[in-house]
């Protein structure tokens, strides 16, 4: 257990003891990484690269460790002015806790991810059409006998509390190649990538800094594959006076695994997806958006899982630190092995940005039709406030609360307490 989880440990303890908190205001970024994100959500890697580099407002800010650090950040930035890489390190950590378990379960979960990640612009470096080579890495592990993915088991709820927070270990999980075209309005990924952080995604959609129930965050009417092998393609069509269309579409090993390089190890058996969406301008995609998202996922015939397709609605609205958003997920069911969580879904919520910080408060709430006849409904209540601590260190507690979790053969309710701790260097 040590052996496996010696570096998240390290980095829990260097972060509690000595957090690397605020850095030098002079600029918007600390090392100069803007307009990563092209067609990329904002769980993505190359979204979080820019999004872990902007100077934030913290709570507290201590001059001596900004001096310590300063040398890291330009060492990073001096390797983007002079190769094009971009580099970061992060760790983040997510503890839950519950009084409402089954009996003879754990009432808490525990488990941290240590990511390296990158972005190499090997082509047309600098350049509007630049093709770069995207890469993460994670160590998952437990501090608990049960992660928070898996929490759900130990409270009957179907679905995962807090997703991606497992024990999976040492795993890739980005490698792939982006390329934009067209002066930039064009753009192609393949490679191995997560499809939700393509699709279907609003500026609300990133565990790592907002909602982290799986049901609230994505769309469990979508039967989203795990990370695999695949392509996509994204355009942008000309501003008009009135917006900004675009258009997605892409497809998946619908097999994937991240626990598992080789694709398509079972045949050619996909995920596809196409959407169409408009923003007024490609500046406010993440927060001001309104899009209509088709999938299909072919049957699965090595692990007998069913054919499935759906349709899903996705939109926000901004005004100045308010944004509300809502989705609406409709699929279609068979029998017991349909791949997807929930038949049909719905969530409405907002965040809020809090004035003269970095400081954000959300809400969401979650209503959801099981794809399995006779389970009935769920309804998830999550809520969050996120703390910047210092300008690298966040501080999140949460509150979850789950009505008529499926599998709870006492309870009617649940409620989870949830602690959040994310660096960032």
């Amino acid at each position: 257990m040590m052996n496996k989880q010696w570096l998240s440990y390290s980095l829990m303890i260097a972060a509690l003891v000595a957090p690397l908190c605020s850095t030098d205001l002079r600029a918007e970024q600390k090392s100069g990484y803007k307009d990563n994100a092209n067609f990329a959500g904002p769980a993505s890697t190359v979204y979080q690269l820019e999004d872990d580099d902007e100077i934030k407002t913290p709570v507290f800010g201590l001059p001596v460790v900004d001096q310590m650090l300063q040398p890291w950040f330009d060492f990073k930035k001096s390797l983007n002015d002079d190769y094009g890489l971009q580099f970061g390190l992060e760790y983040t950590t997510v503890y839950q806790q519950t009084s409402d378990e089954i009996e003879g379960e754990d009432d808490h979960a525990w488990s941290g991810i240590v990511r390296a990640k990158g972005k190499w612009g090997l082509l047309n470096r600098g350049q509007v059409n630049q093709g770069a080579l995207v890469f993460s890495v994670d160590n998952r592990a437990n501090y608990s006998d049960v992660s928070p993915a898996d929490f759900g088991n130990n409270i009957g709820f179907i679905a995962q509390p807090a997703y991606l927070f497992s024990d999976v270990d040492n795993v890739l999980v980005d490698f792939h190649w982006q390329q934009l075209l067209s002066n930039g309005r064009t753009g192609f990924i393949v490679g191995r990538f997560d499809p939700s952080d393509f699709m279907h995604v609003l500026g609300h959609k990133s565990p790592w800094t907002s909602f982290q129930n799986l049901n609230v965050s994505l769309d469990s009417s979508i039967a989203y594959p795990d990370l695999g092998v695949g392509a996509g393609v994204g355009h942008w069509f000309e501003p008009t006076t009135s917006g900004q269309f675009y258009l997605l579409g892409g497809f998946n090993d619908a097999n994937g695994k991240i626990t598992e390089e080789k694709a398509f190890q079972h045949g050619a058996e996909f995920f596809k997806f196409f959407e169409l969406g408009w923003t007024p301008s490609r500046q406010e995609r993440y927060s001001t958006n309104l899009h209509i998202t088709f999938w299909d996922v072919d049957e699965r015939e090595h692990d007998g899982v069913n054919a499935a397709k759906g349709v899903a609605v996705g939109t926000n609205y901004t005004w100045q630190q308010l944004t509300v958003f809502g989705q609406v997920g409709i699929s279609d069911t068979e029998d017991d092995a349909d791949p997807q969580i929930y038949k049909n879904s719905y969530t409405t919520g907002l965040t809020y940005n809090i004035r003269n910080s970095s400081d954000q408060f959300g809400l969401a709430v979650n209503y959801g039709e099981l794809a399995v006849a006779g389970l009935g409904e769920q309804t998830v209540v999550e809520s969050y406030y996120r703390l910047q601590l210092t300008a690298n260190m966040a501080l999140t507690p949460s509150v979850q609360f789950i009505d008529d979790p499926a599998l709870h053969p006492e309870k009617s309710s649940v409620t989870l307490f949830g602690l959040r701790l994310r660096l960032t260097f």
